[in-house]
């Protein structure tokens, strides 16, 4: 074949594609400008060009192919224009100088190891419209200058190591999209401080974060169901998970030789509130439990968080010294309340005051908090905020007592609050314990004694004694003319009419019987025995009079007694007469003065008037002593009797059982002697 034919054969092979090496020698500045003819850069067109120093790829250009470019390791910066829809593996590794790359809106996929082992590749911009839906297997694995990268919001799947051993890498912005991350994704990025798993990825492969030992904080997705084994191995710096799933799997050893084993104080799990099914997790993690379909704080731990920002959240920690969580919730840890305390951190409750003691303030962190009940009170429960007043019937004597004292039979309290049981006082028993009151001494009962613990001490009252009222410390002596003859008795009987108990006892109180009086009824009274020889006194009428009280006497004609009961009668003064009553027939009247004016003649003494409810009577008597020679009977009348006789000379009533004593006719002088009270004998 002849020189000329080769040379037009690479001529035309070259247009199209380029060969291995420098396809197009790089100008002076080590600048190569891709001809304007190409529509495709070959696989190694530019593999190992070491003057390659700066490339413009025109937009006529639709493909790169495999390793176009590794090993330009003098390669600064890279654009690949939005014409490019391919690129092939590798098409920039090993450049070690390249700095920057800008990669083309229209590519669907970033391939395998597209840039892996640039060493110095700080800067990856993608466009806003970029429709990258793959970054492939170690795409930027090994770049050891690249800080951080942001991924277009297009990106679904980031592939196997993607980012291995990017020394200094410290953030990855996922776009929302992001479905599928591959295994050892950021295995060895040695400076990822905070890593945040997109919200649609369902599962954390295998040492996808291992050795990542300075990742502080991590978020796993909301969609996350499974964390493999080794996931994040070797996380030692690891203090914050936060789990914005609520049911999710963690593997084996996922958190192997992390932070989060260390039981450091700072380490802190985040739930998503409503969390319910969450396992696999280390214990050392897991400060929390679920069950039946809830997550909350395991007991002596609480919610820890105080970022208002973080408020969909909780972490469990452990409740302060005086402060719990009980029962286990995913809140806030409380303060103990009054009558309890909490001596350290992470108690499961707090401590409940002995019976007998109390404590009104919460939070407390020490047993010195718990006082005893001071005396007069006590409380009989555990955890008690304050004590109670002793109940009437029952006593606290001393300080710190858990039940109260009864008191005894015989003694009773009847306030609340007391120290000391009072006895009963006398006339009064008890014989329960615990009693606020006492009991009286049933009327006709007595007690002279305090502390009388039995019915048994109220005794009787004796033959001769009463008591009326119930609780009587004494007893009382009957009073005269009464008596008592039994034991027990409310009131004294009194004496029948005409017996006494004088002469009974020296006083004639406190009596046992009755003795028959010498004369049982008074002067003015007179007797009426009964069928059981019991004795009556009735009054005398007036008119009348009783001076022993054994039977009533008529006045005699010339005196007189106005009132009932009357003990004598009195003599009627110089010119009256005895009367009866007032007058009530004029013509009885008549007959009565014509009759005392007819027989004025003869030697009558007086004329007697008596008379009963129906009839009265009118007796002429002749002389003193001497029997009556007219007896007058008729209808009762109130007569008056006047007369003049030999003894005129005085004036006398006329008429017996007189009331009053009238004026008379004519008066003579008087020889009689002047009107006294007189007692006249029956």
């Amino acid at each position: 074949m002849s020189l000329i034919r080769v040379v037009l054969i690479l001529v035309a092979y070259y247009g199209s594609v380029a060969s291995a090496g420098c396809a197009v020698d790089p100008d002076s500045n080590g600048h190569v400008t891709i001809p304007s003819s190409w529509t495709q850069i070959a696989t190694e067109a530019f593999m190992n060009c070491k003057a390659l120093v700066s490339v413009t790829i025109r937009n006529s250009i639709t493909s790169i192919g495999q390793q176009a470019f590794y090993g330009c390791d003098k390669l600064v910066s890279v654009v690949i224009p939005d014409s490019v829809t391919i690129l092939g593996a590798s098409a920039f590794s090993s450049c070690d100088a390249l700095e920057s790359a800008t990669i083309s809106n229209s590519l669907l996929e970033l391939p395998s190891s597209t840039f892996q082992n640039c060493q110095k590749l700080t800067s990856v911009i993608f466009s806003s419209s970029s429709t990258l839906a793959t970054i492939g297997q170690n795409a930027f694995s090994y770049c050891a200058a690249l800080v951080s990268i942001t991924l277009p919001d297009s990106v679904v799947s980031v592939g196997q190591s993607a980012f291995l051993s990017c020394s200094v890498l410290q953030e990855v912005n996922f776009g929302p999209n992001v479905q599928t991350i591959k295994e050892g994704v950021f295995n060895r990025c040695k400076n990822l401080a905070s890593l945040v798993i997109p919200d649609l990825v369902e599962e954390a492969p295998n040492t996808m974060c291992s050795g990542c030992t300075a990742l502080k904080t991590l978020t796993i997705s909301a969609s996350m169901r499974v964390v493999s084994t080794g996931a994040f191995y070797q996380t030692s710096s690891l203090s914050t998970v936060i789990i914005r799933s609520q049911n999710i799997t963690f593997g084996n050893a996922a958190f192997l030789l992390s932070g989060m084993l260390s039981g450091s104080n700072g380490n802190q799990v985040l739930l998503m509130k409503g969390a319910w099914r969450i396992t696999g997790l280390p214990s050392a993690m897991k400060e929390f439990n679920c069950l039946n379909g809830v997550c909350v704080c395991k007991a002596g731990y609480g919610n820890g968080i105080t970022d208002e920002s973080l408020a969909s959240y909780y972490s469990c920690v452990p409740c302060a010294a005086g402060y719990t969580n009980d029962p286990p919730s995913a809140n806030n840890c409380t303060m103990c309340p009054p009558g309890s305390y909490a001596e350290q951190a992470g108690q499961s409750t707090c401590t409940r005051c002995a019976a007998g003691r109390f404590s009104s303030a919460s939070g407390s962190s020490t047993a010195e908090v718990c006082s005893g009940c001071p005396v007069g009170k006590y409380v009989a429960t555990t955890g008690a905020s304050a004590c109670y007043s002793c109940p009437p019937g029952n006593i606290c004597p001393v300080r710190g007592l858990a039940i109260y004292k009864e008191c005894l039979g015989g003694t009773y309290q009847d306030m609340p609050g007391e120290t000391k049981c009072k006895d009963c006082p006398a006339g009064r028993w008890q014989d329960r314990e615990g009693s606020a009151t006492c009991t009286l001494c049933d009327p006709g009962y007595y007690n002279a004694e305090q502390g009388a613990a039995e019915h048994s001490m109220c005794y009787p009252c004796e033959e001769g004694k009463y008591s009326l009222q119930a609780g009587s410390a004494n007893c009382q002596e009957c009073g005269k003319d009464t008596y008592t003859d039994q034991l027990g008795l409310t009131k004294c009987r009194p004496c029948k009419v005409g017996y006494t108990t004088e002469g009974v006892t020296t006083s004639g109180l406190g009596a046992t019987r009755c003795e028959m009086k010498e004369q049982p009824c008074p002067a003015g009274y007179y007797q009426i025995i009964a069928a059981d020889d019991s004795i009556t006194c009735d009054i005398c009428a007036n008119g009348t009079y009783s001076t022993d009280g054994s039977k009533c006497t008529d006045c005699k004609a010339g005196s007189y007694s106005s009132e009932e009961g009357s003990s004598f009668c009195e003599l009627c003064p110089p010119g009256k007469a005895g009367t009866y009553s007032v007058l009530r027939s004029s013509f009885f009247h008549f007959l009565a003065v014509m009759m005392s004016q007819s027989l004025s003649f003869l030697p009558i003494y007086c004329c007697l008037l008596a008379f009963s409810d129906t009839t009265w009577r009118l007796t002429i008597i002749p002389s003193l002593n001497q029997s009556p020679i007219v007896t007058i009977r008729t209808s009762l009348i109130t007569l008056q009797v006047p007369r003049s006789g030999p003894i005129g000379a005085q004036t006398v009533s006329s008429a017996r059982r007189a009331r009053t004593c009238t004026e008379r006719g004519p008066r003579l002088a008087s020889t009689a002697p002047p009107a006294h009270a007189v007692h006249q004998k029956a």
